[in-house]
């Protein structure tokens, strides 16, 4: 079957691919984080869109940027910006490290 890029090692320019089932992860770190209003209590729960168009994941964010998913998220990918939102309400944007 196909095989899809799972992580990459900039560093030591190695791409390493995978089944399908390995592009799931619960867990990413955002940075350069710009919020629209005031930032909420930590840690806070959010909605989270990681790719355009598609719909949000519900998520767990730490002060540091953690980003904690309910359920496992599929291509979680880095350089892709982060949108966070609570009851549809836009709070902030950052990038995934």
């Amino acid at each position: 079957g196909p095989y899809y890029v799972v992580s990459k090692d900039i560093k030591k320019n190695i791409i390493y691919v995978g089944k399908e089932g390995e592009l799931y992860d619960t867990k990413c770190v955002v940075e350069k984080m710009s919020w629209i209003n005031e930032a909420p209590k930590f840690p806070a729960r959010v909605d989270v869109k990681i790719r355009y168009r598609t719909k949000s994941i519900k998520a767990v964010l730490s002060k540091d940027g953690t980003l904690e998913f309910l359920k496992p998220a599929p291509a979680i990918t880095s350089g892709q910006s982060a949108v966070f939102y609570r009851d549809q309400r836009l709070l902030c944007g950052g990038v995934i490290k």
